[in-house]
């Protein structure tokens, strides 16, 4: 095909509109409209009358008449016929296809020419044959012509999805690619080969729907799925729904129209807007689940009249829960915490239901019984014991609010103020036995302070009587002060009844009756002192034969130092005093008991530990190890810190892990056990241990550091190379190392269910896939990453390095140190920041605020982005149609959506030419890979106060530009994920200054 220039064309198409034929000039005579080229009215250019090609000279006016109508008829002929012509040349010349029929208009214009020539010499026969030779080439370049727009259209069917997928899925992209450069060698052979050319578009176009139909499917499917839950979780996951139910719709909307750009768009939207609602359903699911159960322990607390009370308490905690697990927090797992210790709560309330239910009957009965003996007669005479049992209750009602207070384990209150209480009532029982045996002193202390000689005979005989009885009573002689000084008493009010002295005879009297009050009281608590005390010397005997009663001695001990001190306090006459130490050593024997029941827990654990050393260790250094922490386990044990000693028997269990980790990571293949291994280590408190094993891992096995892994975060690790190396490896560790300051993000996060290397030489980075929660880590070990105002990236226009952020980065937000860091670490904590982002849903709750960035995110609809700069850049170009036409705007919206676009026709110069070179420009950086990363960029195509680029292929996105000076790197503003990963990664590696604000919020994740 020829390569000529068009303008040629040009010239002659307008010689010929004008009536000159070519290589006359345009100044020179001109033909009447209507006339023929080279045709006057009835004359011959500088000639006379016409004459008739073949006429003879001097022939009869008559012939020459006939042969002026027959020249007249040709021309007119040869002019209508030169019409239709010349339109045909002029609908070639306004083709679309113009530019591709430049041989053929030429030749048009020369058949045309020569028409001209002989029609000038009034050779209608040639000249008409020119003309049909013209309309012959017209008929041919309008089929030419046709074929040419058929391709250019079949060709922009194939380039469309080629664009669509570009960025996203270049292999169809270059496959496609590929399918229209074989059309293209088709019809630029010579001749052209339409037909194949067509043929082989046709092809890829037919193939389109398999390629695009599943990713309509698979969100369709995703769709169907979220619609088919329960109702509770369908109305959780309304938003993502109502979300994915329009962008389905445009998805299968663009699939029809074959809008390939626009699914592309739609489709990577729905993922945003779905990809995530699985799992937060499933999450909602079990916390659903687990409400289900609380909810009901509380409602069935509440019907329980002594449980009421904590009804309100159990509530909050509900309340908490559900907080938690809202759509607003997506808290779910520790909303379940919440949820499960409110039915721990309600388990251990309703276990302590018996105990509360008695102490409220005990101390009710023993509040009354203390009012009762407070009216008794001999109230007076065992003030003493009743103040006890007024501390008694006093000590029981502090408990009892404690246990309250306690809902999570309020049993051990509660069975202490139910002791408390019974000790109290048996108390007042012992008291009212003591006040009712004290009527005769009692009746004497009335007498005595009445004056009434003849009233106090009567009582002192009776007083006597009583004191007579006292003294044969079993351990008498511990009340022989009493007793005798009431004998004194007596005595004297003996007398003075006899000399008829009343005051004195009532002094002595009262007296008296106070040391038998006294007397009786010593008796009375003694044998019941004796009684309890014979229980406990039982216990106390029981507790020695115990096989563990060399090791607990020291608590065994402490109960019969309680005794002897409560025998002692007896043989004192310390009545209250004894009963006081004799219920130490009740309580102390308690404590033996669960010592006992520890200590037989230890052994148990401990012979298991030693068991395992004798039949697995050999190595004479770790038998000596472990046989250190043995001894140090059970001198904690005999110190009855069992809580220590389980930690350290553990400890010992996670030096014969390690010591099979070791010996498991260096076999090839590796020991299938490691991962289970380094899992049960874990859970031993060994994740230190575990995390040395893995940079220790041999390089040379790879397949040791999957599994060591694997076990340490409870989540699948792998290589993605098919013959991972060392590289594989090294990479591996520093990526675990970075895992290893921040295990909870990645071993308890459900938005991440495996992690994977490739390696990749001269390049470290990584990825999260929101639809599978699946990370992966690129490349190696050693590139650096700088941060605030110190990072640079490469700008291609220029050849230079520039700034990545603005020179004027708020002083709170500057990195916490001037230093670099080793990226792929830091690349590792950013894909765990994306599951965390995912698992909370951060950035879609909150990113809009200016505070997170003021982030847009623009989905599968572009115009937005086409209206902020289409807008701004009309206003800079007040003179143009730009963005004011239809064409115009279609343009912009094209390019945004990475469609074929068709640039308006505009000429060199002029403002529509500048307007559209400045979008081009403008668009040209607004895509160009690492924008985000050049702060001159983002400043040229900031529009108003926002900053719009597209983030990731067929995905653009807008936040505020002022945002930039809170930066600390520039891969945070490529979008809003991006940005939260940054900033977490950057918390998690220690790079966050103090005083950023982000720190608010990062730290209550």
């Amino acid at each position: 095909m020829s390569n000529r220039p068009a303008s040629n064309l040009r010239v002659v198409l307008e010689a010929l509109k004008a009536g000159v034929p070519p290589g006359n000039s345009p100044g020179g005579p001109a033909a009447s409209p209507s006339a023929a080229p080279g045709v006057a009215s009835g004359t011959a250019p500088g000639a006379g009358p016409a004459v008739a090609k073949g006429a003879a000279p001097g022939a009869a006016p008559g012939a020459a008449d006939a042969e002026a109508a027959k020249a007249a008829k040709a021309a007119a002929d040869y002019a209508k016929e030169l019409a239709a012509v010349k339109a045909l040349a002029d609908g070639l010349a306004a083709h679309a296809q113009a530019a591709r029929l430049t041989t053929e208009l030429q030749d048009i214009a020369a058949k045309l020419a020569e028409a001209a020539a002989h029609a000038t010499a009034a050779d209608w026969p040639a000249a008409m044959k020119d003309l049909t030779d013209a309309r012959a080439l017209c008929v041919a370049a309008a089929q030419t012509a046709k074929d040419w727009q058929e391709y250019a259209s079949l060709r922009k069917d194939v380039l469309a999805p080629a664009l669509a997928m570009t960025g996203l899925f270049d292999d169809v992209t270059a496959a496609l690619q590929a399918e229209i450069a074989t059309a293209d060698g088709q019809v630029l052979a010579c001749p052209a080969d339409f037909a194949s050319a067509k043929a082989t578009l046709n092809n890829a176009i037919a193939g389109l729907g398999a390629q695009f139909q599943p990713f309509v499917d698979d969100l369709k499917g995703i769709l169907a799925g979220l619609k088919a839950q329960t109702p509770s979780i369908q109305t959780f996951l309304a938003k993502e729904i109502t979300e994915g139910t329009a962008l389905v719709a445009q998805l299968e909307a663009a699939f029809a129209a074959k809008e390939w750009s626009r699914l592309m768009m739609a489709w990577r939207a729905a993922w945003n807007a779905m990809g995530s609602a699985d799992r937060y359903g499933q999450r909602r699911t079990a916390y659903d689940a687990q409400r289900v159960i609380t909810a009901g322990a509380i409602a069935t607390l509440k019907t329980q009249p002594a449980l009421q009370t904590h009804g309100a308490a159990l509530d909050g905690l509900l309340a908490k829960a559900d907080l938690l697990a809202s759509h607003d927090q997506l808290k779910m797992e520790e909303g379940i915490a919440v949820l499960k210790d409110a039915s721990a709560r309600c388990t251990a309330l309703g276990n302590a239901a018996p105990v509360m239910t008695s102490h409220d009957t005990e101390r009710a009965a023993a509040d009354g019984e203390l009012a009762q003996l407070g009216q008794h007669a001999a109230a007076a005479q065992i003030a003493k014991p009743l103040a006890a049992i007024g501390k008694q209750l006093t000590d029981a009602a502090a408990s009892a609010a404690r246990a309250r207070a306690n809902a999570a384990d309020p049993g051990g209150l509660w069975q202490l103020a139910l002791t408390q209480v019974q000790r109290a009532r048996a108390d007042l029982a012992e008291a009212k036995k003591l006040a009712d045996g004290l009527g005769p002193a009692a009746a004497a202390q009335a007498a005595a302070g009445g004056g009434d000689v003849d009233a106090m005979r009567p009582a002192l005989a009776a007083l006597k009587a009583d004191l007579e009885a006292a003294r044969q009573v079993a351990h008498a002689d511990l009340a022989k002060k009493p007793l005798d000084r009431c004998a004194k008493y007596v005595t004297e009010a003996d007398k003075a009844l006899t000399k008829g002295s009343a005051k004195s005879a009532g002094a002595a009297l009262g007296e008296a009756a106070k040391s038998l009050a006294e007397a009786h009281t010593l008796q009375t608590q003694h044998a019941r002192f004796e009684t309890e005390l014979l229980a406990v010397e039982q216990r106390l005997e029981a507790l020695r034969k115990l096989p563990t009663a060399k090791a607990i001695g020291a608590r065994i001990d402490a109960v019969a130092k309680a005794v002897a001190a409560a025998r002692k306090l007896d043989k004192g006459a310390d009545a209250e005093a004894a009963m006081a130490a004799l219920r130490l050593a009740t309580d102390t024997a308690a404590a033996a008991d669960q010592a006992d029941a520890d200590r037989r827990a230890f052994d148990g654990d401990a012979k298991r530990v030693a068991d395992r050393i004798k039949a697995e260790v050999t190595d004479p250094k770790l038998l000596k190890s472990l046989g250190k922490l043995i001894e140090e386990a059970t001198k904690q044990a005999d110190g009855f810190k069992f809580a220590d000693s389980g930690k350290t028997l553990k400890r010992a269990e996670v030096e014969i892990g390690n010591m099979k980790l070791r010996a498991g990571m260096t076999t090839t293949p590796p020991d299938p056990q490691l991962q289970a291994i380094a899992q049960q280590m874990v859970a031993d408190g060994g994740a230190a241990s575990v995390d040395k094993a893995i940079q220790d891992s041999p390089e040379g096995n790879p397949a040791a550091i999957l599994a060591l892994a694997s076990g340490r975060y409870g989540k699948p690790f792998k290589f993605d190379d098919a013959a991972p190396g060392a590289q594989n490896v090294k990479s591996m560790k520093r990526v675990c190392e970075m895992f290893a300051t921040i295990p909870d993000d990645v071993s308890k996060n459900p938005s991440i269910a495996d992690i994977s290397h490739v390696d990749a030489v001269g390049s470290a980075g990584g990825g999260y896939t929101s639809s599978d929660a699946h990370i992966e880590m690129i490349g190696r070990v050693g590139i650096q990453q700088q941060f605030g105002t110190k990072e640079v990236n490469f700008d291609p226009k220029t050849n230079k390095q520039v700034k990545s952020l603005p020179k004027d980065i708020d002083p709170d937000c500057q990195p916490k140190d001037g230093k670099q860091m080793e990226y792929l670490g830091f690349a590792a904590a950013h894909e765990v920041g994306h599951g965390v982002d995912d698992k909370r849903g951060f950035m879609a709750q909150h990113g809009a605020s200016d505070e997170y960035g003021g982030w847009i995110s623009y989905g599968a609809d572009c115009q937005p982005v086409a209206d902020a700069v289409g807008g701004h850049l009309a206003g800079k170009f007040p003179a143009s149609t730009f963005y004011k036409t239809a064409e115009s705007r279609q343009y912009v919206l094209d390019m945004l959506m990475s469609k074929p676009p068709t640039r308006p026709t505009a000429a060199l110069g002029t403002p529509d030419a500048s307007a559209l070179d400045a979008f081009d420009k403008w668009h040209a950086m607004a895509t160009a890979s690492d924008v985000y990363r050049r702060q001159s960029d983002c400043d040229a195509i900031q529009i108003g106060d926002r900053i719009y680029h597209e983030a990731y292929a067929r995905s653009w996105v807008s936040y505020k530009a002022v945002a930039r000076k809170k930066g600390l790197t520039g891969y945070q503003f490529r979008a809003p994920g991006e940005w939260f990963a940054e900033l977490y990664a950057g918390w998690r590696s220690g790079k966050l200054g103090p005083k950023h604000p982000a720190l608010k919020w990062l730290t209550q994740l």
